[in-house]
C-alpha cells in the first residue's frame, strides 16, 4: 500500500496502544484498521491490516461519521502495513472538557448575586426540613419568616419562633454571625479559599472582595475554623499509613535538621494510602512520646506504618502496628520481598503542597494561627474530589 494514500478508517473499538517516535514526526499510534483505498495506490482494494497512523502533533481528526475517519493525502501517511487479520483498535482525541469538580467562578457569581439567593441556599443546607428555632430549650419548627428594616434602612430577613417568640436570622450561631459583611462576599470568599490549591492570602481577598484587610483576615480565619475536623468523630486510618514530620517557621543560620531547629514549629502528618486522606497537627516537639500519641490517635491497631528511619519511630517496631522504614540517605522507595513498596512519598507530597502555600502565598505564618492553616490545607486535600467543596464548607459553618 502506498504511503500517503487517502484512506477511510473504520473504528470498532475505542482502546488504544500508543507508540511514540514514528517516522515523519509527531506521535504515532499503532492501530489495527480496516482500510479502503480511495484513489489508487499500489494495493488498491479493500483489506485488513495493522498500520501506524502519523498525524500532525500526534492528533487524529474528528470522525466524518460515526466511527469513520478520513485521512488526507500526505497528512496521515500509513506505513508498516501487514495483511494479517488483527483486531481493530484505535483511540479518538478526547474532546477537551473543563474540570467540573468545582463550579466556575462565573457560576458562583451568577448563582449568589443577591443576598436573598445566598439566604435561600444556606437555609436549605442548614434546615433541609424547614427553619427550626435555634434555642436549645425550644427547637420548635413553628417558625415564620418576615422582612423588616434596620436602623440604617437595610432590609433584614428574620425568623420568629411562635412558641418562644425569639427572633433570629439564618446566620445565628454560624461563622457569619455578628458580621456586617454581606453573605454574597462571604460565599465568594469561601469559593476562593476552596478553589485555590495553595490557598489565598488575606491581602488578595481584600482586593477581590473590596473590603478592608482586617475584614478579609477575619473572614479567612472564620472559614478556616469551619474547615476544622471534629476530633470526636474522626475515623481512624487503616491499612498502609505514611507518617512524616516537618518544621515550619523562621530562617535560621548554621546547621539544618531536626536537632538544631530552635525557632520552628514541628508539624506531623499521617496519610492513609488507600483513601488518600490526611491529618496534620502542630506539636511541641518530635519526641517518641508525642509521635506515639499522634499515631495511636489516628491509626487503627494493626495498621502498617511507613516512616523514615528517624529514631522517634523505633518504638513502633514492638508495638501494635506493623512498622516499615525507608532510609532516605540511600533511596526514597524500598521494595519488600513480596514486591510491595515502602515509602513516604504520599505525605511528602502533602508537605510540598503545604510549603508552596506558605512560601508563595502566605509568606509567613505564626505559631498561634498555624493550626488554622493546617485545617485549611487538610480540608482542601481530603475533599479534593468533592463535587462542590463550597457547599461542604457551608454545611460545617454551624
Amino acid at each position: 500500500m502506498a504511503v500517503g494514500t487517502d484512506v477511510n478508517v473504520t473504528v470498532t473499538e475505542t482502546s488504544a496502544v500508543v507508540s511514540p517516535g514514528a517516522r515523519g514526526g509527531g506521535t504515532a499510534r499503532r492501530v489495527a484498521i480496516n482500510y479502503d483505498v480511495l484513489n489508487g495506490g499500489c494495493e488498491a482494494g479493500r483489506g485488513r491490516g495493522v498500520a501506524r497512523i502519523i498525524g500532525k502533533q500526534g492528533r487524529i481528526p474528528r470522525p466524518v461519521a460515526d466511527g469513520l475517519f478520513q485521512f488526507a493525502v500526505g497528512e496521515y501517511p500509513l506505513d508498516n502495513v501487514s495483511r494479517m487479520p488483527y483486531a481493530v483498535v484505535m483511540k479518538q482525541d478526547k474532546e477537551h472538557r473543563p474540570n467540573k469538580t468545582q463550579p466556575s467562578i462565573f457560576e458562583v457569581i451568577n448563582k449568589f448575586a443577591t443576598e436573598e439567593a445566598c439566604i435561600a441556599h444556606f437555609e436549605k443546607i442548614r434546615w433541609p426540613e424547614g427553619p427550626v428555632c435555634p434555642d436549645p430549650k425550644c427547637q420548635s419548627d413553628r417558625v415564620f419568616k418576615y422582612d423588616t428594616k434596620g436602623k440604617t434602612g437595610k432590609v433584614r430577613h428574620l425568623y420568629e419562633c411562635v412558641d418562644c417568640l425569639r427572633q433570629f436570622s439564618v446566620t445565628v450561631g454560624t461563622i457569619f454571625h455578628d458580621s456586617h459583611a454581606p453573605l454574597t462576599k462571604w460565599f465568594l470568599a469561601i469559593y476562593l479559599i476552596c478553589s485555590n490549591k495553595k490557598g489565598i492570602s488575606a491581602k488578595e481577598l481584600q482586593r477581590q472582595l473590596a473590603v478592608t484587610y482586617k475584614t478579609a483576615w477575619y473572614m479567612a480565619h472564620r472559614i478556616r475554623l469551619a474547615m476544622q475536623e471534629d476530633s470526636e468523630f474522626c475515623q481512624k486510618f487503616a491499612g498502609i499509613c505514611e507518617v512524616d514530620e516537618t518544621y515550619v517557621g523562621g530562617k535560621q543560620k548554621g546547621l539544618r535538621g531536626r536537632a538544631v531547629s530552635t525557632n520552628k514549629v514541628p508539624v506531623v502528618a499521617i496519610k492513609e494510602r488507600t483513601r488518600g486522606k490526611i491529618r496534620m497537627q502542630a506539636v511541641d516537639d518530635c519526641s517518641a512520646s508525642v509521635l506515639q500519641d499522634f499515631i495511636r490517635f489516628n491509626a487503627k491497631k494493626g495498621a502498617e506504618i511507613h516512616t523514615d528511619e528517624f529514631a522517634s519511630y523505633l518504638w513502633s517496631d514492638s508495638s501494635e502496628f506493623a512498622h516499615e522504614a525507608v532510609n532516605h540517605g540511600e533511596t526514597y522507595v524500598r521494595y519488600k520481598d513480596d514486591g510491595s513498596a515502602v515509602h513516604t512519598n504520599g505525605v511528602e507530597n502533602v508537605w510540598s503542597l503545604f510549603k508552596r502555600g506558605i512560601m508563595g502565598v502566605f509568606h509567613k505564618v505564626s505559631a498561634k494561627y498555624l493550626p488554622l492553616y493546617l485545617n485549611e490545607f487538610e480540608f482542601r486535600f481530603n475533599n479534593r474530589d468533592e463535587f462542590n467543596m463550597m457547599d461542604r464548607v457551608l454545611s460545617e459553618c454551624f
